[in-house]
């Protein structure tokens, strides 16, 4: 099964297939993201795409699954945000950077302080039987970090 998290639609078309497939899912790993673009890009429904991608698609991946989370014994959802999130803000009046210059770690960081944010409220909703948690995975060097170095030479 193909997934898009760069497209909703991909991810609606995925969810209802997975939920056919597998009636109950005991663990949903949120892992795909993207990091430090070297110029703003959008997604195909027009969102900032590092936020759209790093939480955006997962956000709606973890809603459309999680009735068959929630048949699990032991269901599990988990989040992989970034130290990065520390530095992070949420700018609910600026999330698409239409009103300021683009800065492209800042944008990371806000799509990784807004893993963090689903998961801690997700906690309050789930049922007793379906634990949530995010993590930072450490830092390895890795094609994510790919443009990194355009803004962090001496890395």
């Amino acid at each position: 099964m193909k997934l898009d998290l760069n497209d909703l639609a991909s991810v609606q078309f995925f969810a209802k297939e997975v939920t056919k497939k597998y009636p109950v899912i005991d663990i949903l790993l949120n892992n795909a993201g993207i990091m430090a673009l070297q110029t703003k890009e959008t997604t195909c429904q027009d969102f900032e795409k590092q936020i759209g991608v790093n939480h955006f698609g997962h956000f709606l991946l973890t809603n459309l699954l999680m009735k068959n989370i929630a048949k699990s014994e032991k269901g599990r959802i988990i989040n992989v945000s970034s130290k990065a999130h520390t530095r992070g803000k949420m700018n609910f009046e600026d999330m698409q950077y239409e009103k300021r210059q683009y800065s492209s770690m800042e944008a990371y960081s806000q799509s990784k302080l807004a893993n963090v944010y689903m998961t801690r409220h997700l906690s309050t909703l789930v049922p007793k039987n379906v634990k949530t948690v995010s993590l930072h995975p450490g830092v390895v060097r890795t094609e994510l970090a790919r443009y990194i170095f355009d803004f962090y030479p001496w890395l």
